[in-house]
């Protein structure tokens, strides 16, 4: 028995096995880059979630440090007859009897509000 070899049947077979290859390389490069898409967006989502925490971060130091000197404002008007005086003054514009009040020009003449500290 003889086997006749034409090539028809190689270059279909050859042609399908390309396909084959072709869609298999798509579909790894399209698993490849949906990947490569959530590495990303992690990545920035990670990014800014570090800026954020650092920001909270510094705001709270600065209300930390705001709260102490608060602290120490409260005990000293509890004891100081002098930090009292200086508050009322500074805060309400107050003066004493025997004082007077000179405004220069330029300068306001509003009494400072407190979240001005």
């Amino acid at each position: 028995m003889r086997f006749h070899y034409d090539g028809s049947n190689m270059d279909v077979s050859t042609n399908k096995q390309r396909k084959v290859n072709s869609i298999k390389l798509i579909a790894v490069s399209v698993v490849i880059l949906l990947l490569l898409s959530f590495v990303v967006s992690g990545a920035v989502k990670v990014y800014r979630l570090k800026n954020e925490m650092r920001l909270m971060e510094q705001r709270i130091s600065t209300l930390e440090t705001k709260n102490n000197s608060l602290s120490e404002l409260i005990l000293k008007l509890r004891d100081d007859s002098d930090t009292i005086q200086r508050e009322i003054r500074k805060r309400l514009g107050r003066i004493m009897p025997d004082e007077t009040i000179v405004i220069f020009p330029g300068e306001s003449n509003e009494v400072p509000s407190e979240e001005a500290e």
